[in-house]
């Protein structure tokens, strides 16, 4: 009885630890992407300026 618990709160703990480490690694895909776009715009702000 107590093995089976334990395997089902194994199974819960590594559940929680693949998908915090999954948001985590989305959160960073989506400051990469802001950041991109933002050294986009400022580079086409600078193109409008200077032509």
């Amino acid at each position: 009885m107590m093995k089976n618990i334990g395997n089902k709160l194994l199974y819960a703990v590594g559940v929680l630890i693949i998908w915090s480490a999954a948001a985590a690694f989305g959160l960073e895909l989506a400051k990469d992407v802001e950041a991109r776009e933002a050294k986009e715009a400022a580079e086409l702000k600078c193109l409008q300026e200077c032509c």
